[in-house]
């Protein structure tokens, strides 16, 4: 009775074990150099799928990714707009590196689509003395300046536009385009080049 008891229990779980993983992947957008001011900061992230799936709700700790976490900074979480994140946080726990994980939490299990920005969130980080020249937030190296060297970096007002969140997720698309058109255009070109050979083969035929 005992072993039937295990197997069911074994039976219930596994599913979850199963369904608890996230289906998506996801990159995060922001500018290359962001403005110092009065010894702080504000880093605005963007949070955008690139591909179609699911985040699943069984998962206790989500990961963004990893932040560089020195103990004479102070970091928040500020202004997190979305529909399906409810929480950001920085962990505490630093590795060696002194990098610590950004996690987040959903309450429900959330479809997503290729380009969606699930999250938008600022990253408040105030310096006590002097500040690094370098930053690695999730994966980005980024540069801390004034706002003339800010400018000079981005090229354009710190904000990330819609076109250019599009523009990032589909550079693989037109690349894989690129080479299914161009691999259409040469059997193309070959079929129609084999038909005049042989057409001309059989005219020299013909002839004879």
């Amino acid at each position: 009775m005992k072993r039937y008891l295990i197997l069911l229990v074994i039976l219930i779980i596994l599913p979850g074990g199963v369904l608890a993983k996230n289906s998506f992947e996801f990159t995060s957008v922001t500018d290359k150099c962001h403005i110092v001011s009065r010894n702080t900061t504000e880093i605005p992230i963007n949070v955008v799928v690139l591909n179609d799936g699911v985040i699943s709700k069984l998962i206790k700790q989500n990961k963004f990714g990893m932040i560089e976490n020195i103990s004479d900074y102070e970091y928040e979480i500020v202004k997190l707009k979305s529909d399906i994140v409810d929480n950001v946080v920085i962990d505490t726990l630093r590795d060696g590196n002194n990098n610590s994980n950004i996690y987040y939490s959903v309450s429900n299990d959330a479809p997503v689509k290729r380009k969606d920005i699930i999250a938008s969130f600022g990253i408040r980080i105030e310096f006590n003395g002097e500040y690094p020249s370098t930053l690695n937030i999730l994966g980005n190296e980024i540069v801390l300046g004034d706002k003339k060297m800010c400018e000079e970096i981005n090229g354009y007002k710190t904000e990330v536009s819609n076109r250019e969140v599009n523009k990032y997720v589909e550079d693989n698309v037109n690349y894989v385009a690129f080479v299914v058109v161009s691999l259409a255009l040469l059997l193309t070109a070959i079929f129609i080049l084999t038909s005049v050979i042989m057409r001309k083969d059989e005219d020299r035929k013909m002839r004879r």
